[in-house]
């Protein structure tokens, strides 16, 4: 293939011409020629470390990174049963600001999952049909069945760690034990009811993907005893490491009470070892270079 004419070449004659006189010097000056070739050699390995560590840095930060935060949110505005009118309402609101994404209403319930083959404590999630969009690149396949029937239908995705825990695969029915019940003149009795997997997740992120059961938001509502309330905004920012200035925003434009979170707030333990091991990483660079 042809060089391109138009694009500089990386050494040009003058760096060449210098290179070569000091590289390739007479017999009488051989300990100059040898001094060189010793310091080129040692500054080409300096710099082959510098990039070698700058890469190994970078590509270990986002592997971190991408599995902290795999399906979830980047912040998280938690409210305390608010109505889901006004939810609604505040989401379109926040979605006009700079920076922001998407914004999703949801609500979040422990339950137990019972499969034939075993049990497993869960979370589940309550997400609108049109919202799962946001899941998209991490779903196994299109769930069609996802949010339709009465109340949002039976069919339910599953993360994919907690999926193999139970031994599920899709088509499975797997009950579902919540701690929130009728209320009978014997107590509060527990809410039980059989759904059917339609589909997985997996984002990367070992504590969503062992954990999370996402439900239909209206079932999610009647499941948890938690009918006509949202519990939290999931809010999605075009850049996940601005945060900060994303809160104040936000923060602007709710009324208390309410409580904002993010993913670094969530992970600090983690963050805080990335940055340990960002700064032995230097340490090794600035050895190797001297």
């Amino acid at each position: 293939m042809a060089r391109d004419p138009s694009r500089p070449r990386a050494f040009g004659a003058l760096e060449r011409s210098l290179a070569w006189r000091y590289l390739w010097a007479r017999r009488e000056n051989g300990g100059a020629s040898l001094v060189s070739i010793i310091s080129f050699l040692g500054i080409m390995l300096a710099v082959i470390a510098l990039i070698v560590t700058m890469s190994l840095m970078t590509g270990f930060r986002m592997t971190i990174t991408n599995a902290l935060i795999g399906g979830q949110g980047h912040v998280f505005a938690v409210f305390n049963m608010m109505p889901e009118e006004e939810a609604f309402s505040i989401a379109e609101t926040l979605k006009s600001l700079d920076g922001v994404a998407t914004v999703t209403p949801s609500l979040e319930g422990q339950v137990l999952a019972d499969a034939d083959w075993a049990q497993s404590g869960a979370i589940v999630r309550g997400v609108r049909a049109e919202d799962l969009s946001i899941y998209k690149d991490f779903l196994s396949q299109e769930v069609a069945e996802y949010g339709v029937g009465r109340h949002g239908g039976n069919t339910i995705l599953m993360g994919s760690q907690l999926a193999r825990r139970l031994g599920v695969i899709k088509g499975t029915p797997v009950t579902l034990i919540g701690a929130k019940g009728p209320a009978t003149i014997m107590g509060q009795k527990p809410t039980s009811k059989t759904y059917i997997v339609g589909g997985f997740i997996e984002t990367g992120s070992f504590e969503l993907d062992a954990a999370y059961i996402f439900m239909p938001f209206q079932q999610a509502q009647l499941f948890i005893q938690q009918k006509g309330v949202v519990q939290l905004l999931d809010i999605r920012l075009d850049e996940y490491m601005a945060t900060e200035a994303a809160r104040e925003n936000i923060a602007q434009n709710l009324t208390p009470p309410f409580r904002l979170e993010d993913w670094k707030e969530r992970n600090g333990p983690f963050l805080n070892a990335l940055k340990t091991e960002s700064g032995v990483m230097r340490f090794i660079m600035l050895i190797l270079i001297t």
